[in-house]
């Protein structure tokens, strides 16, 4: 009965994740492909 739950839970959780790399990918599909480290645009 609680595995059950616990595989509810586990298979909803890599769900949400799928989508969140799937929104990811596409964002990042958008950006130029040499994507600057986020120190560089820091005033030193």
């Amino acid at each position: 009965m609680l595995n059950e739950e616990i595989e509810q839970a586990v298979h909803t959780f890599l769900n949400e994740i799928e989508k969140e790399i799937e929104c990811i990918k596409k964002n990042a599909s958008k950006m130029p492909s040499q994507v600057r480290p986020a120190t560089d645009s820091l005033p030193m």
